[in-house]
């Protein structure tokens, strides 16, 4: 299976944070860098895309091939969206990119 997309939304944003934190701990971080927001948003996107890959059965996913099914109701695909390992810490991402945001 081929990877994902949104795999790439998360290795950028990660980057970005983690650039971030270095900037924070070297002292050079100003009040007005909000670079931070561009990598909070990105993992929020990056959840969306996850959750909506589940919601139309896109099958070239693992986690969807594996957890969802074309029956399905989009209940159960959005409650399977966070069923395997790979899927919890994805919204986990999600909800503590929400949380640091507000």
């Amino acid at each position: 299976m081929a990877i994902h997309f949104n795999a790439g939304i998360y290795a950028i944003s990660l980057l970005i944070l983690v650039y971030d934190i270095y900037k924070v701990l070297a002292g050079e971080y100003s009040r007005n860098d909000k670079l931070y927001v561009i990598g909070y948003l990105g993992l929020i996107a990056g959840w969306i895309i996850y959750v909506y890959s589940f919601l139309t059965d896109q099958f070239n996913m693992l986690d969807v091939y594996n957890y969802s099914s074309r029956s399905a109701d989009w209940l159960t695909k959005l409650s399977s969206s966070w069923s395997s390992n790979g899927g919890f810490i994805v919204w986990m991402t999600m909800a503590l990119s929400v949380i640091l945001l507000y």
